[in-house]
């Protein structure tokens, strides 16, 4: 049996010469473990390290390392009162003031936000949702964003918490569901954390 070559402390070279064949066989097979799982368990301590540095750094630059799903509200500034034309909802006026919009993303929650945040910044120019309407205006800011974490469609029942707060702008982003909007003007933000989400942005 092939053994590799030990070196004693003495300096000499050898392949378990002195050994009996037992003790010799077992010497020999322990040094070609350690020698073929060493690379592999440092690889797999690297790789662990990794994976938790990577949980530490901004989800905005990483966001495909952490996917997640959930619901979430924008909280939103205008600074100053205008007409907006919202697609198929026509021009809707939009007071100065504060807005909360609630929203879901069950594929893929942090670009979903990454979007919203590069719309309102004018760096995406696509408008699919009434939100990106409203999003686009240079007067438009998003002041901060809340998250729920789930697999659960909670997008209604979270937007029906929120009308508690605030005013409802009609149909505004509530196409594919029975509610009265998705959208609210509110008096402020500080209600959002209590209805069971957190900040994100």
């Amino acid at each position: 049996m092939w053994c590799p070559r030990v070196t004693s402390p003495t300096g000499i070279t050898h392949r378990g010469e002195g050994q009996s064949p037992r003790t010799r066989s077992w010497t020999c097979y322990s040094a070609l473990f350690s020698f073929s799982l060493a690379p592999l368990l440092e690889c797999v301590i690297w790789v662990r390290m990794l994976l938790v540095l990577i949980r530490l750094i901004s989800p905005l630059r990483y966001s495909w390392a952490v996917p997640v799903k959930g619901t979430y509200c924008l909280c939103i500034e205008n600074h100053q009162t205008n007409s907006i034309q919202i697609g198929a909802l026509g021009e809707i006026e939009f007071n100065r003031g504060y807005y909360v919009y609630v929203g879901s993303a069950l594929n893929s929650l942090i670009p979903r936000l990454e979007r919203h945040l590069k719309t309102s910044r004018g760096e995406h120019h696509v408008t699919h949702w009434h939100i990106d309407y409203l999003l686009r205006e240079t007067t438009v800011e998003i002041k901060s964003i809340h998250t729920k974490e789930t697999d659960e469609h909670l997008e209604c029942n979270i937007a029906e918490k929120v009308s508690m707060y605030g005013e409802a702008i009609p149909r505004f982003g509530c196409s594919d569901c029975s509610c009265q909007s998705h959208l609210f003007h509110v008096d402020g933000f500080e209600f959002v954390e209590k209805i069971g989400l957190k900040k994100w942005f």
